[in-house]
């Protein structure tokens, strides 16, 4: 996802960091679409909830808030109504780089074409709100959420936060280290050489929580795999 490495404004935004506002809509049970949370923040479609994953993965993003704020647009010879966008993202104050937030609204293509007549006005009053803010208004589909990048996210997502052995995991971590780069195969074959009574199975667990819980880092946006590269990650590498 491009917009959160260059979001485009790169003047600051008025009175520094924002503060998470609390959601303005609850989402409903629904058996109609898919619902649920991604790290406490709802979520009522498929294609949200792959956004918020590459949000929560993403460390330069300091908070993400779904149903952030209701604005008001008009509408021909009919009340006035609100528009609520699907998410707000704010990014860490010492990675920003002049990002400023982002007010993001999640749409399948279809749904936009069918209903642009309509989805146009709030979006109009969207862009007008967040110019008022130094904020800025996206509007994010399928091309641009799902990727290789998520895919590896999806793909790690079960093991974060997953129970594992720590003396494997310093084991794993040290031959890493010693080879300056090596394969998920290799590293896993290397441990099990040098440990008869180790179990392939536990070998492979391991190492696979240890790239979810960012112990390690390579290539998301080429697809992850056995014969993936991987490198010990360092502090520095917070900003890569």
């Amino acid at each position: 996802m491009n917009y959160l490495k260059n979001s485009g404004d790169l003047t600051s935004h008025l009175g520094g960091m924002l503060s998470p506002p609390n959601p303005v809509r609850r989402i409903p049970i629904s058996t109609r679409s898919i619902t649920g949370n991604v790290d406490g923040q709802g979520f009522e479609s498929a294609l949200e909830r792959d956004l918020l994953m590459q949000l929560a993965w993403d460390e330069d993003v300091a908070w993400f808030v779904t149903q952030p704020v209701k604005i008001p647009y008009e509408f021909p010879r009919k009340r006035p109504r609100s528009y609520t966008p699907d998410v707000l993202v704010e990014f860490d104050s010492a990675l920003r780089n002049g990002r400023t937030p982002l007010l993001c609204e999640v749409k399948y293509r279809s749904e936009l074409a069918k209903n642009w007549k309509e989805l146009k006005r709030k979006f109009r009053a969207a862009q007008a709100y967040c110019r008022e803010r130094n904020w800025r208004f996206v509007i994010l589909d399928e091309r641009s959420i799902r990727s290789i990048k998520l895919s590896n996210i999806q793909f790690l997502w079960r093991y974060r936060g997953a129970p594992y052995d720590k003396d494997l995991a310093i084991a794993l971590l040290q031959i890493l280290q010693l080879s300056g780069g090596m394969t998920m195969q290799a590293c896993v074959d290397a441990a099990c050489s040098a440990s008869v009574d180790l179990k392939r199975d536990q070998a492979i667990w391991t190492f696979w929580v240890l790239a979810a819980d960012r112990k390690t880092e390579f290539d998301i946006d080429t697809p992850i795999g056995i014969n993936t590269l991987f490198h010990i990650r360092s502090v520095s590498d917070k900003n890569a």
